[in-house]
């Protein structure tokens, strides 16, 4: 597998997934930025359930300046 970084113009989807994290034995709800893998990106487009409330299509250059 290649581990290079993409090119500044290489266009990804992200997502805001929620998700939940476990403290002191509780869960508590968490909202996370990450890459839409293909299957999950068609099954929101298809309007079947998944975690993502919103999708965003943007460059991996301006990816990397939200950081």
């Amino acid at each position: 597998m290649n581990q290079d970084i993409p090119p500044p113009e290489t266009y990804g989807v992200l997502g805001l997934a929620h998700c939940f994290s476990q403290v002191a034995g509780k869960l508590q709800p968490v909202a996370v930025i990450e890459p839409i893998p293909s299957a999950a990106l068609e099954a929101w487009l298809y309007g079947l359930p998944t975690s993502y409330s919103e999708a965003h299509a943007l460059t991996y250059g301006i990816a990397q300046d939200l950081e």
